[in-house]
């Protein structure tokens, strides 16, 4: 392993905040990282690169930074939880933020988050919201700026989630935790915040977007089963950890809620067998699983790649969606393991019709959200769906009226009869 330090990196105060940035054959987009990178309004940054074994153009890439960023070279491990530890032992920041090879920051992410730590000295870690985008065009695909509030440790089993981008954490939390395990070969960030969340550490929200997620044609379906594998591994070593706090209930849902996913991926794919073999996994948690449109969800995000608002590619023909949904869901709810399958199918409809509407809420398409909850309420026989996350979909429903009151406005400013009045104002 080699290292490369710039004059600006030895002999100098240590940076308040350092960036590490982990890659591997990645010349399409590194180098929009490490620029967003050395972009930031706050001065006192410094940015390691982890190049993991390169074989592409990168290590060229890297080369003509020169001495702004540090440089550290090794051989392909494949680990980004090794990489992401080298990185940060090769780095002096008194906060860490972990940015992946095709994900940028904003100009002033450092700066703000940094600000925030040094006032409220009691905080291991805040994140902020976040946006995602199509690498191909540079299009905002989803905007969640509006990232979930903080939570309690002493009430919630599980830390807020957001992507590793997202965070800025103490150095000092980050080592009593240990780093990240490199035993997993990804959800390695999600097992970090509920190390640092059970160990203690104290999360706080910094409102507003504040780095993007770069979305590739194919990154949101690509080694989904491997996923689930770690995702499956990590929860069990959650579970273990927080011990009775954990309820059946929330096992059954978080580990279920990975088979759904794998269904969804698998759906996408064409491949109806293995959908109905995971849906079947799912079950196994608990029969009843899919009267509760949270299981649903799982499923949805990955059929939607593109997490559309309801025009184009995507989830925009919900009808479509739901026809080739169902019929899975019934071979997978075979007799012999589901004799009253009738009345959880009719359940697990209802479901589903609310997870579409909820979808479509989410998505600001108000018509189809109505409709679909309608759908859900008849397949209910006028009973709401049980487990419906309510404040979520309280803060859903307040984004999605502001979004109708700023087009009508927009609307308005355009239409003949005000610029007519505000030719006349003119006059």
């Amino acid at each position: 392993m080699t290292t490369a330090r710039g004059p600006n990196q030895t002999g100098q105060p240590a940076p308040k905040v350092s960036v590490i940035i982990p890659v591997y054959n990645d010349e399409a987009c590194i180098s929009r990282a490490v620029d967003s990178a050395l972009a930031q309004t706050l001065a006192s940054v410094e940015v390691v690169v982890v190049d993991d074994g390169s074989t592409d153009g990168t290590p060229e890439i890297l080369t003509r930074y020169g001495d702004r960023i540090v440089r550290v070279r090794q051989r392909n491990h494949g680990i980004v939880a090794k990489a992401r530890n080298v990185g940060v032992a090769a780095s002096r920041g008194q906060y860490l933020c972990l940015l992946d090879s095709d994900d940028t920051i904003m100009p002033k992410k450092a700066e703000l988050q940094s600000a925030f730590l040094d006032e409220h000295t009691d905080v291991g870690l805040c994140y902020s919201g976040w946006l995602d985008i199509d690498l191909n065009d540079g299009s905002v695909i989803s905007d969640f700026s509006h990232a979930r509030p903080e939570s309690d440790p002493a009430k919630e089993v599980f830390p807020p989630h957001f992507p590793v981008f997202a965070a800025l954490v103490r150095r000092d939390w980050f080592d009593l935790v240990g780093g990240l395990n490199e035993r997993f070969k990804c959800v390695e960030d999600s097992d970090l915040w509920r190390r640092l969340w059970v160990s203690g550490c104290k999360f706080a929200r910094v409102k507003g977007a504040m780095a993007c997620r770069g979305v590739r044609p194919d990154s949101k379906s690509k080694n989904v089963p491997r996923h689930s594998k770690y995702a499956i591994a990590a929860f069990r070593l959650h579970f273990a950890r927080v011990g009775a706090r954990a309820s059946r209930a929330l096992r059954v849902r978080k580990l279920a809620g990975v088979w759904m996913k794998q269904a969804g991926h698998y759906i996408n794919a064409g491949d109806t067998e293995l959908a109905k073999k995971a849906i079947r996994e799912a079950l196994r948690y608990d029969r009843r699983l899919l009267i509760q449109p949270v299981n649903w969800a799982q499923l949805l995000r990955q059929m939607d790649r593109r997490f559309t608002p309801g025009e184009g590619p995507g989830l925009c023909d919900y009808e479509a969606t739901r026809r080739q949904i169902v019929p899975i869901i019934r071979e997978a709810m075979d007799v012999e393991a589901h004799p009253n399958r009738e009345p959880l199918l009719r359940e697990a409809s209802a479901g589903l019709s609310y997870a579409l509407s909820q979808h479509a809420l989410f998505s600001g398409n108000i018509l189809q959200s109505v409709k679909w909850a309608w759908r859900a309420l008849v397949a209910g026989r006028g009973r709401p769906p049980s487990g419906i996350d309510w404040p979520l979909l309280r803060r859903a429903l307040g984004r999605a009226i502001l979004k109708i009151a700023s087009r009508a406005s927009r609307m308005l400013r355009r239409s003949p009869h005000s610029t007519g009045k505000s030719e006349a104002a003119r006059r």
